[in-house]
Parts: C-alpha cells; sequence; structure tokens
C-alpha cells in the first residue's frame, strides 16, 4: 500500500510539473481571474490602478463593430490615422443654444424710410453658415423684397412688401434652414419699400 501512495504521489507530482512547464500562465491564475491570450495563455485581469497603455489582461467590455464577417473592437483612431482626443467635461452644467451651431449670428435691423437694409453675416474659412429662420414685416403696405446671397449669388428671393407688424412673414426657407457654402459670407437683403416705409429684419442663424 506505501508502495502504490508513492507511485502515485511520483506521478501526480510529474502531472504537475508538465503542467507547470506546458501551462505555466493558465496554472498560475487558478487563484485569481484571468482572460485568454490564445488557447494556451491567460493573462490576470488588471484593475484601474494599473493606468493606462494596458496591452494584456484587459476584459472587452466595450462594444465592437461588426466588419460583415467578424466583430472588430472600436478603436480610437479616425480616417487617414489621425488620433481622436476625448476631453473631459465640467461638472458644472453649460447652457447650451439647440439646434443652432457654435458661433451664433443672430441679428436684428430696423431700416430707415423708404431705404434698402442688409444684415450681413461673415464668413469663416472651413465653417459653413445655416440661416435656421427669418422674420420681416414693413410698417404699411409698399413693394419690396427679400433676398439671401451666398458671396455673390443670390440664393433665395421672396416678396414681403404686404407684410405689416401685426402679421409677419416668415419666409418659409425649409425645416432644417438654408445653409451657405463652406467660408463665404452671407448677406440677408431687404430692398427699399417705398415712401415713408420702414421695414424690419430679424435673422437667426450660426456657422461651426
Amino acid at each position: 500500500m506505501k508502495k502504490l501512495i508513492g507511485y502515485a504521489a511520483l506521478i501526480a507530482g510529474l502531472l504537475l510539473g508538465a503542467a507547470l512547464v506546458a501551462f505555466p500562465a493558465a496554472i498560475t491564475q487558478l487563484a485569481g481571474l484571468a482572460v485568454a491570450q490564445s488557447s494556451t495563455q491567460w493573462n490576470s485581469v488588471k484593475d484601474m490602478a494599473q493606468g493606462d497603455s494596458q496591452s494584456s489582461g484587459v476584459m472587452l467590455v466595450s462594444p465592437c463593430l461588426w466588419n460583415g464577417t467578424t466583430c472588430d473592437r472600436q478603436r480610437g483612431t479616425i480616417a487617414g490615422g489621425g488620433t481622436v482626443t476625448i476631453a473631459s467635461t465640467s461638472a458644472t452644467p453649460v447652457a447650451v443654444n439647440s439646434g443652432q451651431g457654435a458661433t451664433l449670428l443672430n441679428a436684428t435691423q430696423v431700416s430707415a424710410a423708404n431705404t434698402a437694409q442688409t444684415i450681413t453675416l461673415t464668413g469663416t474659412a472651413g465653417q459653413r453658415i445655416n440661416i435656421d429662420g427669418i422674420d420681416v414685416f414693413v410698417s404699411a403696405a409698399g413693394a419690396c423684397t427679400l433676398t439671401i446671397v451666398d458671396n455673390a449669388t443670390t440664393v433665395y428671393s421672396h416678396p414681403i412688401g404686404t407684410f405689416l407688424a401685426a402679421s409677419p412673414n416668415n419666409p418659409n426657407i425649409g425645416a432644417s434652414g438654408l445653409t451657405i457654402s463652406t467660408g463665404n459670407t452671407a448677406t440677408v437683403n431687404v430692398g427699399a419699400c417705398g415712401a415713408a416705409i420702414t421695414s424690419t429684419l430679424n435673422v437667426v442663424a450660426s456657422k461651426q
């Protein structure tokens, strides 16, 4: 019996030694949590105390992107190899203007009697101006026209000479507004409406 026990202990020792040689990571991780790098390699799971730039022992908990064949991990790069920078935000709430771009160009203006008026929305290279809404009315019935010019090209024209303050005209420029060409300056113009008649022009616009 003693010999049998001895043989059993010897065999167990040999098997354990072989396992340690063939699968060292798998055996040494029995006491903790590990993730499989391959069918034979296991890595200890690391927590946030290890810091950034970890390349192993990280459990995949973020969504994958299906490429049609396999599930690829989301990566912090964009087309051309540029790096995506993720900035932290302030804990203090910040008021934002819903629906408009970062730079507001809202304006209102009243013309002199029987005088044309223009509101200029100055463009910026690489940015586009969007005119979200226009409201215009005249002090008395007259004859004048609203135009919007994209640099030197008139892209919108609408008669407004009969719209009084009691029923101002809201020209239909579409639910998403009118977008000006990238980098261009826009002018919103109202012509002279007639003797002693003034026009009031309100523009809601922004650029980004």
